[in-house]
């Protein structure tokens, strides 16, 4: 009897202790992405300290007002400032949904992945991964189109050396407005 009363007199619902905190994103329809919870202030321990450096995976649609068609790209933007209940964050990386990369792997053909890391014209080092397809020609007969390990060697070649110079020329907004 004693430890059911203590229970219900000494404890409190854990959200009793905490404090909601808008999320706002830098560049989007949507400034305000979601809310997040944090405990309290309390002595040395300081709120804005543990929200500092905490990531947030978002769909593309959430954040753009009428994009609907985009729901399969998921934005990561990390914390890095906070101001009052207000917490800044900067672009953490982009990613895409699972159901989408099985959508679009199929038998039959060729996967190229590749990848490079390079740093754009505003001081950020990025890196960008990519896939590509082979897919059939015009009138093809065959049920296959693979493609031989040189020409792979070759495809991947190329989409680095474009990944590189999308990446070099551009800054880091453009880039997210671009992909």
């Amino acid at each position: 009897m004693f430890n059911l009363l203590y229970l219900f007199v000494f404890s409190s619902h854990p959200f009793a202790r905490k404090e909601w905190y808008n999320v706002l994103a830098p560049g989007f329809d949507k400034r305000c992405i979601t809310l997040t919870p944090c405990n309290k202030t309390a002595g040395l321990t300081n709120s804005a300290d543990s929200l500092r450096g905490r990531v947030f995976n978002i769909s593309l649609a959430d954040c753009n007002k009428e994009q609907e068609n985009n729901n399969w790209r998921k934005l990561k933007f990390q914390i890095d400032e906070i101001k009052g209940f207000d917490c800044y964050t900067n672009f953490y990386g982009m990613d895409i949904t699972r159901d989408k990369a099985c959508s679009m792997v199929k038998k039959w053909y060729s996967l190229i992945e590749a990848f490079v890391q390079a740093k754009t014209s505003d001081g950020y080092i990025l890196r960008m991964f990519c896939i590509a397809f082979t897919k059939k020609t015009f009138k093809q007969v065959k049920a296959t189109c693979y493609a031989k390990a040189s020409h792979q060697k070759l495809i991947r070649k190329k989409m680095m050396e474009i990944m590189q110079s999308h990446i070099q020329k551009s800054t880091l907004k453009e880039l997210t407005k671009m992909l």
